[in-house]
């Protein structure tokens, strides 16, 4: 393993989940020392044992938008101590068989020490599970195909449970009994801060629940695989089974008999829907290969060139401008000039590309405003189309949204004014859509309220823009105060109404005011401030730097669950 190999899977993972939590990793890990891998097996992991005091930050992410109601996620991310512990600890279960998934299980895979993430990315388990459910469609197509959802899969999950689950797992193997104590640790720090609640689970957010969620149902898994002949797929809460209309009837039964031993229930029937595996076959196709390819083509000529040509990113960012092209190109020092892992993959995928010349600003640019135009075309083509079935509206949803998504990053106000007025009906595109009305009016009211989420993507887009934008909110509640202070921490400024006063720590801390962080019964803020030492702010310089050559290019409005297909 080398030495930087846990930092940098803690890194990728929660840059994409919480820019809050990412910063203060990074300042967390901003001396050699706490970088490394022994540092994070011996100092971080037994600091996370030995403080027993839970450290979360909790936060509000958007979710789904129907029937004119917001719904969001309750997410509780780790301080950065304890997100490097729990990194430890799954790359350490990652070695034994008994931590592994069931084969009909395609959420939260294992990888390897040579991956850059803690878990698989959530697209090769999409793809995968597609293209399984997509082959037994094939086989059986006079068969049916029932879509079933776990209700409040994560808080459903009793804490007691869990530690049974853990300890048993646990001395199955040979595990170190030092992981075994930090996982107890780690499932008492979910207790303490459920204190209040009569009913308490596991907390959505922290990396360590998607470990446990599996264990709970592996046994559920392996025999809903024997009872349906391997016709049983599993994607976290989202479960899917292939048979006859007799048959169907028979696994439901047995399903919900498995999850009910474990006081977990399917949502009611108008959450369960079928079709025949003959139309699945016609309607199930979201994003094809192609479309996703010329996608990554272009993401890994862009990496290329920022290894290649760092003293033209300056040049880039601005022709990136200059065409409406929201793409902001971290500066890469001299350390991170060095080609990635992920690069070298990346490459021998398209190996035309190995070896080639060095590309120019301008072939840079003209090949994302190809890319653009590309998408813009497709998105005219398909988004009046109406469709008469259940899963061809969500395949066709999944479509728009990817398309939406790309188009945030390239396309000119003008189209996106078209676009957004082609989706402001459509309830599963309200995040995009308020993402481009935020972009076009630089009023990020709605953005705030749909959750820190939504206030991450905006901030990455609209910071290439402008440098201000307007709020309108006249009392901002906590979770307002975090998308506020995201945009802040992006180096954004905020224009209030008169009346308008934010008071909040957090906020003033972004802002600059170090100091702001001392003194307050917040110990994820006090711990946050304490890690970035009191120097001048580097919040929108951090922002804009990579942790090492390993970590992740992130585009925050991509990384909304879009799927691959149903």
């Amino acid at each position: 393993m080398k030495s930087e190999t846990i930092a940098t899977k803690a890194i990728n993972n929660y840059r994409k989940r919480d820019i809050i939590a990412y910063l203060s990793l990074r300042y967390y890990l901003d001396t050699t020392v706490s970088k490394t891998d022994v540092w994070a097996k011996e100092v971080a992991v037994n600091l996370s044992i030995k403080n027993e005091k839970p450290n979360f930050l909790k936060t509000k992410q958007f979710k789904s938008f129907a029937n004119n109601e917001l719904k969001q996620r309750t997410i509780y991310v780790p301080g950065p101590n304890d997100i490097i512990a729990e990194s430890v600890l799954i790359n350490e279960c990652s070695n034994f068989i008994e931590f592994h998934s069931s084969k009909s299980v395609y959420s939260y895979l294992f990888v390897s020490d040579e991956e850059d993430s803690i878990f698989q990315h959530y697209m090769h388990g999409w793809k995968e599970r597609y293209n399984s459910i997509k082959q037994a469609c094939e086989i059986n197509t006079n068969q049916e195909v029932v879509y079933f959802d776990i209700k409040s899969f994560y808080p459903s999950i009793s804490l007691e449970l869990a530690k049974v689950k853990w300890i048993e797992t646990c001395d199955k193997t040979k595990i170190n009994e030092t992981i075994k104590k930090l996982g107890l640790t780690i499932l008492s720090k979910y207790e303490k801060v459920q204190s209040n609640s009569d009913k308490k689970g596991l907390l959505v957010g922290p990396m360590f629940s998607h470990l446990i969620a599996n264990l709970i149902l592996n046994e559920v898994d392996k025999k809903m695989e024997t009872i349906t002949n391997d016709k049983y797929w599993r994607y976290v809460d989202d479960i899917v089974i292939i048979g006859t209309s007799e048959d169907v009837k028979v696994y439901a039964t047995k399903l919900t008999e498995l999850l009910g031993e474990l006081k977990l229930y399917l949502h009611e029937e108008d959450k369960i829907f079928n079709i025949s595996a003959s139309e699945w076959l016609l309607n199930s196709v979201a994003i094809k290969q192609e479309l996703s390819k010329k996608w990554m083509k272009q993401i890994v000529m862009l990496k290329q060139f920022i290894v290649d040509s760092p003293d033209q990113i300056n040049n880039l960012n601005k022709r990136f401008i200059e065409n409406n092209i929201r793409v902001n190109i971290p500066n890469a020092t001299e350390d991170l000039r060095l080609k990635s892992r992920k690069i070298i993959r990346l490459e021998n995928w398209y190996e035309n590309l190995k070896g080639n010349r060095k590309l120019s600003v301008s072939e840079i640019v003209d090949n994302f405003k190809k890319l653009n135009n590309y998408y813009l075309e497709l998105f005219k083509s398909k988004v009046d189309l109406k469709i008469d079935n259940v899963l061809g509206l969500k395949s066709h949803q999944t479509l728009l949204r990817y398309l939406v998504g790309r188009l945030i990053y390239l396309s000119s106000e003008e189209d996106l004014k078209m676009v957004s007025a082609k989706i402001s009906d459509i309830p599963e595109l309200k995040l995009q859509y308020e993402i481009i009305r935020a972009l076009i009016s630089l009023d990020i009211s709605t953005i705030l309220r749909l959750g820190s989420n939504a206030a991450q993507a905006a901030a990455q887009v609209i910071k290439i823009k402008s440098k201000v934008v307007k709020c309108n909110i006249i009392t901002p509640n906590k979770y307002d105060t975090q998308g506020l202070s995201i945009f802040k921490f992006h180096g954004i400024s905020i224009e209030f109404n008169e009346e308008t006063k934010v008071e909040e720590p957090l906020f003033k801390f972004a802002s600059g005011n170090i100091k702001a962080s001392k003194n307050i019964d917040d110990q994820f803020l006090n711990e946050f401030g304490a890690l970035h030492g009191n120097t001048e702010s580097k919040h929108k310089e951090t922002l804009e730097s990579l942790f090492n050559k390993n970590e992740s290019f992130v585009l925050d409005a991509l990384e909304s669950d879009y799927g691959y297909g149903y």
